[in-house]
């Protein structure tokens, strides 16, 4: 299943703020009695706006060092790659 195409945008209004897709239907909708809902609205469309670029680039990076033997060769920190796999398997929910 695919998620509602990027990129989002935050709407206000008087009562709340909403998080919509270009055509501008709504995503969700953060109450305004909840403290901090603007910069929550905003990270929501920030984080969801860059994670397939983000996802992409990991796995280039990762393809590159993998192939290079960069780790092997002491270049690159191999604990770094690791975190690195973590949080793309995290991006991805594997």
């Amino acid at each position: 299943m695919n998620h509602t195409p990027t990129p989002w945008k935050v709407h206000y209004n008087r009562d709340t703020v909403n998080v919509r897709n270009t055509d501008g239907q709504r995503i969700c909708t953060i109450d305004t009695m909840m403290d901090g809902q603007e910069a929550t609205a905003a990270f929501i469309v920030r984080t969801c706006n860059s994670h397939d670029a983000l996802v992409t680039t990991l796995e280039a990076l990762l393809d590159e060092i993998s192939g290079c033997g960069l780790v092997f060769k002491g270049y690159i920190d191999a604990d770094s790659v690791k975190t690195a796999k973590t949080a793309l398997k995290l991006a991805k929910c594997e």
